[in-house]
């Protein structure tokens, strides 16, 4: 039954949005009409028309935000191995960062460990967004955090311990940062119920 919110003029035109998914519900699945449509746990029609972005959309966020960091860690990393010195116009302590003991672990840079962070960031989300596997959902708000948090350290260690800011870092920083809130974002719209299942057809 549709909420009393809705006037009479906006009926007919959500029983065009809604009807063909409640036909389908209990034609697929065996679903009776005296007692009405199956109800999916993972689907509400209030939560759709309230949520500012769709799944799909904070997923993108998400992929071209590791898409970016992919290509900032890359550089770092190509420039740690050359040994070349990296052209700092905005802020000052890139070198001094990347020169600094905490920039490697056992001789490793930390940026390499950032292009396989963020190539697994995008790996998981762009499968999910094709295969809607809850399994893979529920990787991104982990690997998010993982990064938000070693984010937040490493940011930590230039105020602090270097005393100098890489402007590099703070980029990885951000992007680690948006994935991070995307993430919050996404389990918010999949806990309450705005992602189609997988059999229900999209509108």
């Amino acid at each position: 039954m549709l909420p009393n919110s809705y006037g009479w003029l906006e009926r007919p035109r959500l029983f065009l949005k809604y009807g063909k998914a409640w036909a389908f519900s209990f034609c697929s699945l065996g679903g009776d009409a005296r007692s009405g449509p199956v109800r999916y746990n993972s689907f509400n029609m209030n939560t759709e028309r309230k949520s500012l972005f769709s799944v799909r959309t904070v997923l993108m966020i998400i992929i071209v935000c590791a898409v970016l960091g992919i290509a900032d860690a890359s550089y770092l990393t190509y420039m740690s191995y050359r040994e070349l010195p990296l052209p700092c116009t905005i802020l000052e302590g890139c070198n001094e960062v990347a020169a600094s003991p905490y920039s490697k672990i056992f001789g490793v840079p930390l940026s390499l460990f950032g292009v396989l962070f963020y190539a697994l960031v995008a790996i998981v989300s762009g499968t999910y967004l094709v295969s809607k596997r809850e399994l893979l959902r529920g990787l991104i708000m982990p690997l998010a955090s993982v990064g938000f948090l070693l984010s937040v350290y490493f940011t930590y260690l230039q105020a602090f311990k270097i005393g100098a800011f890489c402007i590099y870092c703070i980029f990885s920083a951000t992007m680690s940062a948006i994935i991070f809130m995307s993430a919050i974002y996404l389990r918010r719209l999949t806990n309450a119920g705005s992602f189609n299942p997988p059999n229900l057809p999209q509108q």
